[in-house]
């Protein structure tokens, strides 16, 4: 009896792994890996190709001729421009740029110089400020804040006072933009 719980379990064994190997040459098979994949390459013979040589490259010595002013001797100017950045002006702001930090704890809106001096902050409340963006005129920073118990729209004067809620319900408003009469 053991004998044949052996063989049955033995059998039981070979049929689960022949039905592995089938279902793991059907997936290569899918796969695009028929007659090239992983177990091709263990039943076939792999050939290492001959290294061919390379030629090695000739270098020839040329001189380039440089333009000069044969009258007095000195090189002619290029006329490839010398680039200057300068910020682009969208919006307002003048110059100076309205961001979004947790420096002091939570997120509150700071405003600072092109050139990244003069950093001040401009909300200051124990909830988040944050997505601060320019009227048009430069006078106005809309920004999101969830300081009245949900994310709605506020807006302030371009130093930071007179803040004022713009909408007001229970869903959350965020993401505030301008649009392009200032309104």
């Amino acid at each position: 009896m053991r004998n044949r719980m052996l063989l049955i379990i033995g059998c039981v064994g070979i049929g689960l792994i022949v039905a592995c190997m089938l279902i793991l040459s059907g997936w290569l098979v899918r796969q695009g890996m028929s007659g090239e994949g992983p177990l091709a390459m263990l039943a076939t013979e792999t050939k290492t190709p001959r290294p061919t040589r390379t030629p090695e490259p000739t270098y020839t010595q040329t001189s380039t001729p440089t333009a000069t002013n044969t009258a007095t001797n000195t090189a002619i100017p290029s006329n490839t421009p010398t680039i200057t950045p300068t910020p682009t002006q969208i919006g307002g702001g003048g110059g100076q740029i309205a961001f979004s930090s947790i420096r002091d704890g939570n997120f509150e809106i700071y405003m600072m110089n092109a050139n990244g001096s003069d950093v001040r902050r401009l909300t200051d409340d124990l909830a988040n400020d944050f997505s601060s963006t320019w009227s048009l005129d430069g006078e106005q920073i809309a920004f999101t804040s969830d300081r009245d118990g949900n994310l709605e729209i506020y807006v302030m004067n371009a130093s930071g006072g007179d803040v004022s809620r713009l909408t007001n319900n229970s869903a959350d408003d965020m993401s505030p933009g301008w649009s392009s009469d200032g309104q």
